[in-house]
């Protein structure tokens, strides 16, 4: 009896920390005038992300790699919203020249740019290369949001006070940072792969929010927490649906996951912030070993080379 009492006991003690951690971004922010561009934005996350910057008046770009997706997210956001300002644009990370494409449209476009969330991302199986010779997992978790943020950064800074958001993950910390390794296969599996492309973020951010110092666009990255993937179904097996039950007891929703994405972009207390990782409306700690010598900037030169950047593309 009393082993059930101390499970029911540690549970909810679990569940009160957990909605502690949790936070909802009740900001009044209007948006109408402002433009952002969301990658990962059909689905879980980055699509409820957009759905709430929509609903405040903003032009929503929704990056994709699947453009039925993209669709079906535009039209489900148009929908809930009332707000047609919603476009998806083909965008697909594991390809630089999509992304030079996509950057290409854009700019061609004339249209100013407030905020981007870098919030595309894959655990990929195996270590294959892109047609780019970059580890897949790399390339869409961190190179090509690399790609993408310095080629929009010449557009936030004319908007002025712009805003870049970065989504990294609570497994950075188990990420390893060897320059030599990173980007070979066979050397790291597809889990490790992950760790590293997520602690590559948490580098990019410090190293960006330097370069962008007094510039007035700001940089931060976030930790969305573990996001429950299943959702309930009639037609379902039994162990589909009790994995949906394990995973809405333990984790978290896609909403609540898009709250600290949204406190980053909206707030008015960030406005000062820099270069800073936070979970759950919160500043908090990262990797010791994001600390350590000149590891950002190694890392720095490191992408400019592997995505071959310009000169006169570069942050200085």
């Amino acid at each position: 009896m009393w082993h059930i009492i101390t499970a029911v006991a540690l549970f909810v003690t679990y569940k009160i920390y957990v909605k502690i951690l949790n936070c909802h971004s009740h900001h009044d922010a209007v948006l109408t005038g402002k433009v952002v561009i969301i990658t990962g934005g059909s689905f879980g996350v980055g699509y409820k992300a957009a759905k709430d910057l929509a609903a405040r008046g903003a032009k929503v770009i929704l990056g994709c790699r699947d453009l039925d997706k993209g669709r079906n997210a535009q039209e489900a956001i148009i929908k809930v919203t009332g707000n047609k300002n919603v476009a998806y644009r083909k965008l697909d990370l594991a390809s630089l020249e999509s992304v030079r494409r996509f950057v290409k449209d854009f700019k061609d476009s004339g249209t100013r740019l407030d905020i981007l969330i870098n919030n595309a991302g894959a655990v990929k199986t195996g270590t294959v290369h892109t047609n780019d010779d970059i580890v897949e997992s790399l390339q869409v978790n961190y190179l090509g949001g690399f790609l993408l943020t310095v080629l929009l950064v010449p557009i936030l800074k004319q908007s002025g006070n712009g805003r870049i958001v970065n989504v990294s993950s609570i497994l950075h910390r188990l990420g390893k940072m060897d320059l030599e390794k990173i980007n070979c296969e066979n050397v790291y599996n597809s889990f490790q792969m992950y760790c590293n492309s997520k602690f590559c973020n948490i580098l990019f951010t410090k190293e960006l929010a330097k370069r962008l110092s007094g510039t007035g666009v700001i940089v931060n990255s976030v930790e969305p927490g573990f996001i429950r993937t299943k959702t309930y179904s009639k037609n379902a097996s039994l162990l589909e649906n009790l994995s949906y039950l394990v995973q809405k007891l333990f984790l978290k929703s896609s909403s609540e996951g898009a709250q600290t994405l949204l406190y980053l972009a909206l707030s008015d207390e960030c406005e000062m912030v820099n270069g800073k990782h936070f979970s759950g409306c919160r500043e908090t700690t990262i990797s010791d070993k994001a600390e350590y010598g000149e590891m950002a900037s190694k890392l720095w030169k490191f992408s400019e080379e592997t995505v071959r950047l310009k000169c006169e593309e570069t942050i200085m």
